[in-house]
């Protein structure tokens, strides 16, 4: 009996070492993650119009005296271009923009960019000075502006990405939108350019992460059943920052 409750007690002990380390790990999991606040809860649409009528009537208020914005898409995913081109309307529809910068490094079509009325192209990474003294320009003229560029360098979850060096530097006031895949299923997380890799050092793995977490979070409540052929959710991750996952089933 005594050697039973001997080995009982190792046992006990062993699995409360188990179980303490696992509360640890998912403390410092949790802990590390970004912290974003729910805009638009996991809903349904009948097109890209219906997204971005809830995105204004979601930010309604927020959006009244903006008229700056970086607009992020993920460079594989050109189904997001409509969607874009849907955004920067509503948010051009109070003051016009003067001026739409694309990013080199989304290889956008001539027809793409005419689509999405881009006025210049500049590869934002390598030339991030250049595009902070036009920016800075843009702002203390009041000029209405939009940069088109990838998600990984709009988003605020990344703080070594060009919008976070830009604003680092210069008084940049702009509202961002990141758009991202929403992923319904573990083969869809296949598709992901931006996969969530926690080895992976290149300081890019928080957004495919949040993109991963959130979707994996949200689809519990996923009705595929559902008529309408779009799924999305927008969240906060900034004072001005937003995130959009969206798929067309």
């Amino acid at each position: 009996m005594k050697l039973n409750l001997k080995s009982n007690a190792g046992l006990f002990w062993v699995i409360g070492v188990i179980a303490a380390s696992m509360v640890i790990f998912v403390y410092l999991l949790l802990s590390d993650a970004p912290r974003t606040l729910p805009k638009i809860s996991l809903s349904y649409f009948v097109d890209d119009n219906e997204i971005v009528e809830s995105v204004e009537k979601r930010l309604h208020l927020e959006l009244q005296e903006a008229n700056s914005f970086w607009i992020g898409i993920e460079p594989d995913k050109k189904e997001q271009l409509p969607l874009t081109q849907k955004l920067m309307t509503l948010l051009s529809k109070k003051t016009p923009f003067q001026k739409v910068i694309a990013d080199k490094e989304l290889l956008l079509t001539e027809e793409e960019l005419k689509f999405l009325g881009v006025t210049e192209v500049i590869p934002v990474k390598e030339e991030i000075s250049k595009l902070g003294e036009m920016i800075q320009m843009f702002e203390k003229d009041n000029t209405p502006y939009a940069v088109i560029t990838a998600s990984i360098y709009s988003t605020s979850l990344l703080p070594g990405n060009p919008i976070h060096k830009l604003k680092e530097k210069n008084p940049v006031k702009a509202t961002s939108f990141s758009i991202g895949y929403f992923t319904v299923s573990l083969d869809d997380e296949k598709k992901l350019l931006f996969n969530c890799n926690t080895e992976d050092h290149s300081g890019i793995k928080d957004w495919g992460c949040f993109v991963v977490n959130k979707a994996r979070t949200a689809r519990r409540k996923l009705n595929l059943q559902n008529p309408k052929p779009w799924i999305g959710l927008m969240d906060m991750s900034g004072e001005h920052d937003y995130i959009i996952l969206v798929k067309k089933k």
